[in-house]
C-alpha cells in the first residue's frame, strides 16, 4: 500500500490509521473493564467490590487546546456498572482514576502494535520525552512549530528552575499532582 499520494497520506493508509485507533480504544476499554472497574457498597462505601462492564462513548478532537494538530479521543464513561450480584451501582471512581495512567500506556501500546502490524511502521524512543515516535520522524523544526504546549511546559520549568519531570515547588507529588480530574 502506498503511504503517500501527492504528498498526502493515501486513503488506504488513512483508513488503516483510523481503524488502528479504534481497535486500540476498544482494547483499552476491555482492559479497563478487566482491571479498573469496581463498585463501593456498604456504610460510607467502605466495601470495595469488582464491577462488570463500562458504558463509554468517545469523541474525537483534531487539535490541542492551543490549536496544534493533535488527533485525540476523549472517552466519557457512565458512572454505573453491575456489581458482583448484578445490581447496578455507581462506579468506584477512585479505583478507575488510579488506573488512568496505565490505561493511557495500554492504549498507546495497542495503537502502536496495530499500526506496526497493518502499516509496517516502526517506533523509536526519542531523548526529549517519554513517548515513542515514528522512526524517521525527527524534524525538530516541524515538531517545534506544532508544539505550543510543550514550549509552555518548558518555559514554566525554566521559571521554576526545574527539569520538565521534576517536582515543582509546593507540589510533593510532582507533575501528576498538577493534573485536574476533569481533564
Amino acid at each position: 500500500m502506498a503511504m503517500r499520494t501527492n504528498g498526502r497520506l493515501s486513503m488506504g493508509v488513512r483508513r488503516e490509521y483510523v481503524a488502528a485507533r479504534q481497535s486500540a480504544l476498544e482494547g483499552t476499554v476491555r482492559w479497563l473493564e478487566a482491571h479498573a472497574v469496581g463498585v463501593r457498597r456498604g456504610h460510607a462505601g467502605c466495601e470495595h467490590l469488582d464491577g462488570a462492564g463500562l458504558l463509554a462513548i468517545g469523541y474525537d478532537h483534531r487539535t490541542s487546546r492551543e490549536g496544534d494538530p493533535q488527533l485525540h479521543t476523549h472517552l466519557l464513561v457512565q458512572n454505573l456498572t453491575a456489581g458482583p450480584d448484578g445490581r447496578i451501582t455507581a462506579l468506584d471512581s477512585k479505583r478507575l482514576w488510579a488506573h488512568l495512567m496505565t490505561a493511557e500506556r495500554v492504549y498507546q501500546q495497542l495503537w502502536r502494535a496495530e499500526l506496526t502490524r497493518t502499516l509496517g511502521v516502526r517506533f523509536v524512543q526519542v531523548p526529549d520525552h517519554e513517548q515513542l515516535e515514528l522512526e524517521g520522524w525527527h524534524d525538530q523544526a516541524l515538531r517545534d512549530g506544532f508544539s505550543k504546549r510543550a514550549a509552555q511546559v518548558r518555559a514554566q520549568c525554566d521559571a521554576w528552575g526545574a527539569a520538565p519531570h521534576a517536582k515543582p515547588p509546593g507540589r510533593p507529588d510532582g507533575p501528576k499532582s498538577m493534573r485536574s480530574p476533569t481533564r
